[in-house]
């Protein structure tokens, strides 16, 4: 009987013990809507059986969700494309995948038009965003200059509606939800311009260590990421996003009819679908890190870029 017993035991443990040697994929990220198909892919294969692990971790802000993936906290994650920039520059090993979105970022105000930002304060999630390039980028077709004749400044995702309120900001441009929130509390309108929606602002990187210990299973991976994509487009399309809005909900937190509201409604020319990254607007980018003085080394972006993985 005690023989009996141990033999079990034993294979209890020799079970446990290969149930634990699974390979882990830990997901960094915001709760933002363009960040859905990260979420939609885990809660959809979380129970069933994989060659590994995966473990969601949220973070509140791009800068959080950067120092992560700088100290490997994280294994993956969707970043703006100029902190992937000085993320490499810094010489942490990454490389840029894909992106997983486009879009999903809105300029909202009390006022109406660009012209009347002049001498006013627009809020952006940090200087390295893409939203930042984007709309210095644009202003300038209108003779605004930041810094010059408008400021931009970081500001806190959990107060920004309120500093709208407040009016110690004059508008924002940031990533849904933020705009819709903000619209549904009447404190000002979209302002819909050519060249600040449905831009590659993100990309999906992780570590070149980890793909290289890892590359099948982060091969696997990427196609479940990819046939949480194609449901998110279905649902969208033929069921008005009613499935996501409640899937989203324990995972990014937004109210159902906010999310609706948003998605539903285009805001920032959002788009879902796995793309290779855009070289030229990296480029562009990098440019602009350079000249902002925001990284003070050299970059191969052909080192940095990964595009065939994941293309199949």
């Amino acid at each position: 009987m005690k023989r009996n017993q141990l033999y079990f035991i034993s294979l209890l443990l020799i079970s446990t013990f290969l149930g634990n040697s699974k390979e882990k994929i830990v997901i960094g990220y915001i709760p933002l809507i363009s960040q859905l198909p990260l979420v939609v892919q885990y809660e959809s294969e979380r129970i069933n059986r994989h060659s590994f692990e995966m473990e969601l971790a949220q973070y509140r802000s791009t800068t959080a969700l950067e120092a992560a993936i700088r100290v490997g906290a994280v294994n993956v994650a969707v970043l703006p494309s100029p902190q992937v920039i000085s993320i490499s520059a810094d010489e942490v090993d990454v490389v840029a995948i894909a992106s997983i979105a486009k879009g999903g970022s809105s300029l909202f105000s009390h006022y109406e038009s660009i012209e009347d930002f002049k001498g006013k304060v627009i809020g952006l999630t940090g200087f390295d965003s893409s939203e930042n390039f984007a709309l210095q980028k644009v202003f300038a077709n209108y003779d605004l200059l930041a810094g010059v004749d408008f400021k931009v400044i970081g500001v806190s995702l959990s107060t920004v509606v309120e500093d709208l309120s407040k009016k110690t900001l004059d508008g924002f441009y940031l990533p849904e939800p933020y705009g819709t929130l903000a619209k549904n509390q009447e404190l000002g309108q979209f302002l819909k311009i050519d060249g600040l929606g449905g831009l590659q602002n993100d990309l999906l990187v992780t570590h070149r260590s980890f793909l290289k210990k890892n590359g099948k299973i982060f091969e696997e991976w990427l196609k479940l990421l990819k046939k949480s994509i194609q449901f998110i487009n279905a649902d969208i399309t033929n069921g008005n996003s009613k499935i996501l809005s409640k899937l989203q909900k324990q995972y990014l937190g937004i109210p159902e009819d906010l999310f609706l509201d948003s998605i539903n409604n285009n805001i920032g020319k959002i788009s879902f679908s796995f793309d290779s990254v855009d070289e030229d607007l990296l480029n562009e980018y990098y440019s602009k890190t350079q000249s902002l003085k925001l990284i003070t080394r050299s970059l191969n972006l052909d080192k940095l870029v990964h595009n065939k993985l994941g293309s199949e």
